[in-house]
C-alpha cells in the first residue's frame, strides 16, 4: 500500500486532523511502523514515482521517468549502473507472484490507471508519460483486477482484447461494480483520474475502502493467494498544489483503505500488508513563518492555518514504514527500496529470483522470421496459429533491441 507523496509531516498532520475532528489521533497503520525507507533515484536524492515504485517493484534503482526498465550511465549515478544492462526490462514483483506463485494481482488506485506507480507494476518503460504503450503492455500483463482512474487511456480495441480473454470492462459503471460476482475485472471511473475524496460524487465512484475492499474479495478466491497494490493516488496531488485541506482527506481516505486491508490480514493470519510511500511531496511544515513567535501558543484548531510548504515539488526525506507479518517478522530500521522488494520476494517464497525470471520472460532476442509478435503485446503468431505468451515482448527503440520470453522456443520447436 503506498500513500503516494505522504511525508511524515502529512502523516503527522493526517493524525492531528483526526484527533481534532473524531476525537482520537491514530491511524489504523500506527500500531505497525516499524522504521524508516531511504527512497531515491539511481542518480538523484529526490526521485519521482515511476523510480521509486520501480525500485520497489524490482529491487533495482533506476532513473526518473522510468518504469520497472534499468538506466543508462548518467555521470552522477549515486549506486553502480552496469551500461550493458541500459533500457533493459526488469521482471517485477507483481509478475513474479503471478507467473512463478500462480497468485492473483491487482492494482487500486484513484489517479489514471497508466500513472507511475500502478504502470511500475506491469509495465517496462522509459517514458512515463507513454501512456499509449503504457496501457498497451498493462492489458498484455495478465492483471486479474484493476481499479481506477483513466477511461480515456483503455482504448475499444484494448477493451475488446480483454473481453476475449475474459475479462469483465466496466465504465463508469458504479452498480455493475458493486454488484460484480467475481473473475477478471477492468473497473475505470472518470475521464482522467478519479476525483478528489471530498469532492467525489458518492453514487458515482466508490471510495478506496470501498475499492480495497472489493479487490481483497475478488483476489482471495485465488487458492494460490494474491499480490494487491493499493495507492493513495491524489495524497501528492493535492501536496504538488500545497493543498493541506486535500492533503488531509486523501490522507484519511488512504488510512480507511489501510484499515480495510489490515482487517482482512488480520482475520485471515497468511496476509503480508507493507506500507510505505515512494517519496514526500511539498515539504509540508506544521507551523509556517507565521508562527514563528507564537507556535507554541496555538491551539489545536488553529494549528490548521499555520501549515507551511517549501516548494510543489517532491522531498527526498525517508519515509516511514509500516508493515503487519503475520510471521512475527516485519522488517524494521532503516532500509532501502531495494530490500522492501527484497523483503517481499522472500515472504511470497516464489522459488525463483527476480534475476533468474528476468533472464526468462525477458531475453534479448532478434525477430524470428517464421514467428511474428509485436512490441508491447503477448500475442504470437505462426501461420494461422495464436498463441500467448505470459508478458508482452518489448522493443527499445532506443537500442533497437528486442526483449521476449523464451516461450518462443517452445513454439519453435
Amino acid at each position: 500500500m503506498i500513500p503516494d507523496g505522504a511525508s511524515i509531516s502529512s502523516v503527522s498532520l493526517a493524525r492531528w486532523y483526526k484527533q481534532y475532528t473524531q476525537g482520537e489521533g491514530r491511524l489504523s497503520f500506527d500500531p505497525y511502523i516499524s522504521g524508516f525507507v531511504r527512497s531515491h533515484s539511481s542518480n538523484a536524492p529526490i526521485g519521482d514515482s515511476a523510480p521509486t515504485a520501480s525500485a520497489y517493484m524490482t529491487g533495482k534503482l533506476t532513473q526518473a521517468g522510468f518504469l520497472s526498465m534499468l538506466p543508462p550511465p548518467c555521470g552522477n549515478d549515486l549506486v553502480e549502473v552496469d551500461p550493458a544492462l541500459a533500457y533493459t526490462p526488469r521482471m517485477t514483483l507483481f509478475e513474479a507472484a503471478r507467473i512463478a506463485g500462480g497468485k492473483a494481482i491487482g492494482l487500486v488506485v484513484t489517479c489514471e490507471f497508466t500513472h507511475a506507480t500502478p504502470a511500475a507494476t506491469s509495465a517496462h518503460w522509459y517514458a512515463r508519460n507513454d501512456y499509449a504503450t503504457i496501457s498497451e503492455q498493462m492489458i498484455h500483463n495478465s492483471i486479474d483486477v484493476v481499479m481506477g482512474g483513466g477511461t480515456k487511456f483503455l482504448s475499444d480495441a484494448q477493451e475488446r482484447f480483454l473481453q476475449t480473454y475474459g475479462y469483465t470492462v466496466l465504465r463508469d459503471d458504479l452498480a455493475g461494480f458493486r454488484s460484480f460476482g467475481g473473475g477478471r475485472l477492468w473497473a475505470l471511473f472518470g475521464d482522467e483520474y478519479m476525483d478528489y475524496d471530498t469532492e467525489r460524487d458518492t453514487l458515482q465512484q466508490p471510495s478506496l475502502a470501498e475499492m480495497t475492499h472489493r479487490a481483497i474479495e475478488i483476489l482471495s478466491q485465488r487458492e494460490e493467494g494474491f499480490c494487491l497494490l493499493v495507492e493513495g493516488s491524489k495524497i501528492d496531488w493535492a501536496a504538488h498544489d500545497n493543498d493541506r485541506m486535500r492533503i488531509l482527506s486523501e490522507m484519511l481516505a488512504f488510512d480507511e483503505a489501510a484499515r480495510v486491508a489490515l482487517d482482512f490480514a488480520r482475520a485471515c493470519g497468511r496476509t503480508l500488508v507493507i506500507i510505505c510511500p515512494d517519496h514526500g511531496t511539498g515539504g509540508v511544515s506544521i507551523g509556517d513563518s507565521g508562527s514563528s513567535r507564537n507556535y507554541s501558543r496555538l491551539s489545536l484548531g488553529e494549528i490548521f492555518g499555520h501549515i507551511g510548504f517549501t516548494t510543489g515539488g517532491h522531498t527526498g526525506e525517508d519515509v516511514f514504514l509500516a508493515v503487519y507479518d503475520p510471521r512475527g517478522r516485519a522488517l524494521g530500521g532503516l532500509v532501502t527500496a531495494p530490500q522492501v522488494n527484497a523483503y517481499i520476494m522472500d515472504a511470497m517464497a516464489l522459488g525463483a529470483t527476480l534475476d533468474e525470471l528476468t533472464a526468462k520472460y525477458y531475453a534479448r532476442r532478434a525477430a524470428d522470421c517464421d514467428l511474428h509478435f509485436e512490441a508491447n503485446s503477448s500475442i504470437v503468431r505462426r501461420g494461422n496459429e495464436v498463441f500467448r505468451t505470459k508478458v508482452p515482448a518489448i522493443f527499445v527503440d532506443r537500442t533497437g533491441e528486442w526483449f521476449v520470453s523464451k516461450e518462443l522456443k517452445e513454439l519453435l520447436k
